[in-house]
């Protein structure tokens, strides 16, 4: 499993889209489990290639 994109910062996302840090969480840690993005600590959350 590799990762690309980078998702922007809990700020950045908080502020785009004008929703609290728990709803940010909450979205993000959805993602985790799905499978679809993967946290690196210290380095952020990146997007999961597709293994298609």
């Amino acid at each position: 499993m590799s990762c690309r994109d980078q998702l922007p910062s809990t700020a950045e996302l908080r502020a785009q889209y004008g929703v609290s840090i728990t709803v940010v969480r909450g979205a993000v840690n959805w993602l985790k489990a799905k499978g679809l993005v993967q946290g690196h600590p210290g380095l952020g959350v990146f997007v999961v290639e597709s293994e298609e």
